[in-house]
């Protein structure tokens, strides 16, 4: 299946034309099952997942799990205890993720361009392991966009990036998508094709809890966006959950 409008489900990427990127030539018929580990560049690094880009395919990222002894496991937590004693539960985070994702696809909840998290482009395979294809939010002149914690660390949020991220926060309330880990590294600002900006939930969404109350109700998941929302920009930002919007401090 070749890549869609939505970009949901992807086995093959085709590339139009040769393409030079100084010294290293993209085959003119590249394919995501042409991945290799020769071509990743490590950019990030999760709890759970490392994050690679890939000079073959500038537009992905590539999320591959941790073993279990790559993780840090407290010796006396039920999470720790699931992924020792049940080899499934390592892809445990990655189904919840594709769950909500594709829910809320298909509620159609939230529409392109204005979807708040980063489009899941299914898998391909490296070295015999599956390996996750997501879309690389990009913004001009740079590879990979910044991060709201960047953009706050560096005093580039402006008034734009302000509205922005009202814009994005509305829309992940509206989304109906549960989230777990809404934080200002997993917040990054991109671009759209008609140049306008806007923010994306790149990482922390998908009901991961045993008895999953965010998956069934709008009540809880607003509550715990509030909470996480509240706890943004520390010093730099202040929301408030009766309007549900952002403001400089």
């Amino acid at each position: 299946m070749t890549i869609g409008s939505s970009g949901m489900y992807t086995s093959r990427i085709f590339r139009a034309a040769q393409i030079r990127k100084g010294d290293h030539v993209i085959p003119k018929t590249a394919q995501l099952s042409d991945l290799s580990a020769e071509s990743l560049e490590l950019v990030a690094e999760g709890g759970e997942r490392y994050v690679y880009k890939s000079r073959d395919f500038p537009e992905f990222l590539f999320k591959k799990q941790k073993r279990v002894d790559e993780r840090r496991l407290k010796k006396r937590d039920l999470k720790s205890f699931l992924l020792r004693v049940l080899p499934s539960y390592r892809t445990h985070i990655v189904r919840k993720e594709y769950r909500a994702y594709v829910s809320a696809v298909l509620r159609q909840q939230a529409t392109w361009p204005d979807f708040p998290t980063t489009m899941l482009h299914g898998f391909t395979f490296l070295d015999g392991e599956p390996i996750q294809v997501v879309e690389n939010v990009t913004l001009e002149g740079r590879d990979i966009g910044p991060s709201l914690r960047e953009l706050l660390a560096d005093d580039l949020f402006d008034a734009a990036a302000l509205d922005a991220l009202n814009v994005f926060g509305m829309a992940l309330l509206r989304s109906d998508i549960p989230t777990n880990d809404v934080n200002a590294s997993n917040i990054v600002l991109g671009s759209n094709r008609d140049g306008t900006r806007r923010f994306i939930l790149v990482d922390g969404f998908g009901d991961i809890h045993l008895v999953p109350f965010r998956t069934y109700s709008s009540f809880v998941r607003k509550r715990h966006l509030v909470r996480l929302f509240s706890k943004l920009g520390k010093n730099r930002l202040a929301f408030d959950p009766k309007t549900f919007a952002f403001s400089l401090r």
